[in-house]
């Protein structure tokens, strides 16, 4: 699920339906990744 959501809020293709899906399964943990990993 990470690797997907990062590959996606990067290419920005789908990124509302990951936001979607894995924010609500684990919005906290997937926030500091996206956080992270837009540096």
């Amino acid at each position: 699920m990470l690797w997907y959501c990062a590959v996606c809020y990067r290419v920005q293709l789908h990124c509302q339906n990951c936001q979607a899906l894995l924010y609500q399964v684990l919005h906290s943990s997937l926030r500091e990744v996206h956080s992270k990993a837009e540096y």
